[in-house]
């Protein structure tokens, strides 16, 4: 049987998933956070299901609350991606010359 703390190790491992849109960040920064949901979503069902409200499905309400914590989270990382300074820093540290 899978521990708690082995979802979230595998949950934020799935932000990785990210490096593999090297072209696209913005791609990556949405696979990334969907595969950290996806997990997220598993264990609050499984793990953390004694947590709902009673007599509300605990993977109705998994999905509501992570949603909540994580679609935000990737709204801002969007954003703060869309920002010219910050691209143009990635740019520039993504540049193996400048280093």
């Amino acid at each position: 049987m899978y521990e708690k703390n082995k979802l979230t190790r595998l949950a934020f491992g799935a932000l990785g998933i990210a490096g593999f849109f090297k072209k696209s960040l913005p791609l990556g920064i949405i696979a990334g956070g969907v595969g950290r949901f996806i997990f997220h979503f598993i264990s609050g069902f499984v793990f953390f299901a004694s947590y709902a409200p009673k007599g509300m499905n605990p993977v109705y309400y998994s999905l509501v609350y992570n949603a909540t914590v994580i679609g935000p989270e990737l709204v801002i990382c969007l954003v703060v991606y869309a920002i010219p300074q910050v691209r143009k820093a990635i740019k520039a540290l993504s540049n193996p010359s400048v280093l």
